[in-house]
């Protein structure tokens, strides 16, 4: 698991589940290597609520 994905689990997913308490949010990520590699839009895919894939929005021109 890369470490982007262990920090997502361990520390910002847990974080928002506190802060939202139950409240739909967003949570954005930009186009970085590290958040756009398939292990981590996987776990995304998996573990958020409504979440759009890297191919959902285009890069800008």
């Amino acid at each position: 698991m890369s470490t982007l994905a262990v920090v997502m689990q361990t520390v910002v997913k847990p974080w928002m589940t506190q802060i939202a308490a139950g409240i739909p949010y967003h949570y954005q990520q930009d186009g970085a290597p590290a958040h756009t590699s398939n292990l981590v839009q996987n776990w995304c895919l998996e573990n958020l609520d409504m979440f759009w894939s890297k191919e959902f929005w285009p890069p800008q021109p």
